[in-house]
């Protein structure tokens, strides 16, 4: 739906949200006294440094310098306009946003709405296909692979028919454009006029992100043919390798028991949940990705990897290894019988006799060691294995893990720990990508005023002080171009419209003031109301005599210019500044 939405509405809808239940659906919270701190969903890091304040009902991130309100939030971690974030939680809180059209045209959705809608659609009809009688042997298949009707509802599966041009006339009678479908990458242009349905004879696993949307699918072919698997493109709401199959589902469960069983496909995934095994995620039957883990983080930092017993498996384990190092997370892997994948080892053997396992594997690092590497006996081997180690070692970021894991490798292949330590700093010292940390000033200027942010920050506390004008009487005294402008351009909406800071804030185009509001913001009010007037006092009598100071300074070095040169007049002019000055900064 677009069209206006009005200002009360969206008042109403911010009142209404909890931010901390909003973020909690994305990052793992805990409480600090006041405030709720987690990993920042934004940037990569080991030590929580994302604050929500409850009571101002914001957030702010001391790493990446993150912050706002609900809505800033949801625009940043799922990509979203303003509308369609403001949409979003209304539907999570219950209100219902009035249509009111601009006039003239209709305006055009969002174009993440519009495919999200397109999905939506396309997994509706696959689900209903599947009970259609023609499609039984979608249904026989399934049977035969132990899905329960559970499990079909729960994750949407559906059945894309045989046939060229089905979903096609179904979104055709659903008013949806062909190029949109196409978009969507449901469907594929063959001409300019013509289109055809991408997925066809499949079983179809709906792919949803972390707010329930479907954003893409996977088709398991029925028949013979190849691929076996079929995944969607990349598109304006998927992007492979940030979406984790299956977490939106089992997210409170990994988070409930701090630890997540990481499969591979949707059948693996599929069976382990069946199987009572709720923690379950999956990667989507792709390398596990730097963004996957970090997404996978926000909820727990304890991650078991059941890959597949073949060498393929190994691989990925060993690209894991390496992720999970660089990203701080704890790792497992359980070693299943060969032959057996997870689906069928669950399926033959029950969630008890897979939780043993979990219980007995070794830790990631253990498995390089013994499984990885390998035994090495000639001079050769022993030199390959420490080469192929110095990346693994220089990974780690903590020196305690590394020094002991440095140690396991060293009595490993018989090299001693002092020669492996030289080597594994001059493998950090010429890492590409390792830059030395630039002085130079920062792009976007200074630091900003302190004080003069500090006195802006009490007027946003104290609003009722704006009414004798105290702040415009304050500004012509800041030497903060920037802050200044700021100032001036809340007031004026405060003055004009009643904005509250927050709000105001969210359109603030300079970061760096953004930033640091939100900093301040985040911790205590030092302004309460009882010291109030004497702090106002004191902030206004500071920033005055900086600035008479500041000016003061100004004058001389003018001076010291004028005379060099000469200049009387010029000299005469800048001395009954000076003297104006100071009778005026006397009688203040």
């Amino acid at each position: 739906m677009s069209g206006y939405i009005p200002d009360e509405i969206i008042e109403e809808i911010r009142s209404r949200a909890e931010i901390r239940e909003v973020v909690s659906e994305f990052v793992t919270l805990q409480k600090r006294g006041k405030y709720y701190t987690g990993l920042c969903p934004f940037h990569g890091e080991k030590k929580p440094s994302f604050t929500v304040n409850v009571e101002r009902q914001i957030f702010h991130c001391f790493g990446c310098g993150e912050g706002g309100n609900v809505f800033k939030f949801l625009m940043k971690i799922n990509n979203l306009s303003f509308p369609e974030a403001v949409r979003s939680l209304a539907a999570k809180v219950g209100v219902e946003i009035p249509v009111r059209e601009f006039r003239g045209d209709r305006a055009e959705p969002g174009r993440r709405e519009k495919l999200l809608k397109v999905n939506r659609l396309a997994a509706d009809f696959f689900q209903g296909t599947l009970t259609m009688p023609e499609s039984g042997k979608a249904r026989a298949y399934l049977e035969n692979r132990g899905m329960s009707p559970e499990a079909v509802r729960r994750f949407f599966i559906g059945y894309a028919p045989d046939g060229w041009h089905v979903l096609k006339n179904h979104l055709d009678r659903k008013n949806v454009a062909p190029g949109d479908g196409e978009e969507a990458g449901l469907l594929v242009r063959k001409d300019r006029d013509r289109f055809y349905d991408r997925f066809r004879d499949r079983i179809m696993f709906p792919v949803r992100d972390l707010n329930g949307n479907v954003v893409a699918f996977g088709g398991r072919i029925l028949g013979p043919g190849e691929p076996k698997y079929l995944n969607s493109p990349e598109t304006a709401v998927y992007t492979k390798g940030r979406v984790l199959y299956g977490l939106f589902d089992t997210k409170e469960e990994i988070r409930a028991s701090d630890r997540a069983v990481l499969v591979e496909g949707y059948m693996d995934f599929l069976s382990l949940w069946q199987g009572g095994v709720r923690n379950v995620v999956a990667s989507l039957g792709t390398a596990l990705t730097r963004q996957q883990v970090q997404i996978l983080r926000r909820f727990t930092k304890n991650v078991v990897l059941l890959f597949d017993p073949d060498q393929a498996g190994r691989h990925a384990a060993e690209r894991s290894l390496k992720l999970f190092l660089e990203e701080g997370i704890h790792g497992w892997v359980v070693l299943l019988p060969e032959g057996l994948d997870p689906d069928a080892f669950i399926r033959k053997s029950g969630a008890e006799s897979l939780n043993g396992l979990i219980a007995g594997a070794p830790t990631l690092t253990d498995y390089y060691i013994g499984t990885l590497m390998g035994p090495c006996s000639t001079v050769e081997e022993k030199l390959e294995q420490a080469r192929q180690a110095l990346p693994v070692i220089g990974t780690m970021s903590d020196a305690i893990q590394r020094d002991l894991f440095l140690r396991r490798i060293s009595e490993s292949i018989g090299v001693k720990e002092a020669v492996l330590e030289q080597e594994v700093r001059k493998w950090r010292a010429r890492k590409p990508g390792e830059k030395e940390p630039s002085t130079a000033e920062p792009a976007d200027g200074p630091p900003l005023d302190a004080v003069e942010l500090s006195v802006l920050f009490f007027f946003m506390e104290h609003r009722s002080r704006l009414g004798g004008g105290e702040a415009w009487k304050l500004f012509p005294y800041f030497l903060d171009a920037r802050v200044r402008a700021f100032g001036e351009a809340w007031v004026r909406a405060y003055d004009e419209t009643g904005t509250d800071p927050e709000t105001f804030l969210e359109n603030e185009e300079n970061g760096k003031i953004r930033e640091k509001y939100y900093e301040i913001m985040i911790g205590e009010n030092p302004f309460g109301e009882d010291v109030a007037d004497r702090l106002l006092e004191d902030m206004t009598l500071k920033v005055r005599k900086r600035w008479y100071r500041f000016r003061h300074q100004e004058i001389q070095k003018d001076l010291l210019d004028a005379q060099k040169r000469g200049d009387a007049d010029r000299c005469l002019r800048l001395l009954e500044e000076k003297n104006r000055m100071l009778l005026e900064e006397r009688s203040r």
